[in-house]
C-alpha cells in the first residue's frame, strides 16, 4: 500500500511541477506581449516625425544639388 501511495505522490509532484512550469511560461509570455505592444505604440508615434524629417532632408539635398549644379542636364 505504501508503494502505491508513494507512486501517486510522485506522480502528483511531477504533474504539479509541469503545471508550474507552464504557468511560468504563460506569465512570461503575457508580460512580453505587453512590453511589445507598448514598444509598437512608441514606434508608431515616432514614425511620422521621422518620415517628415527624412522628407525635409531629401528636399534640402535636392536644393543643394541644384544650387551647386552637381547635376547638369
Amino acid at each position: 500500500m505504501a508503494e502505491i501511495a508513494s507512486v501517486l505522490i510522485l506522480g502528483a509532484a511531477v504533474i504539479a511541477f509541469v503545471a508550474g512550469r507552464r504557468w511560468q511560461h504563460f506569465v512570461r509570455t503575457v508580460d512580453d506581449h505587453k512590453r511589445a505592444r507598448a514598444q509598437v505604440r512608441r514606434y508608431r508615434a515616432a514614425r511620422w516625425p521621422a518620415l517628415r524629417t527624412a522628407v525635409i532632408l531629401l528636399a534640402c539635398l535636392g536644393v543643394y544639388i541644384v544650387a551647386t549644379r552637381a547635376i547638369t542636364g
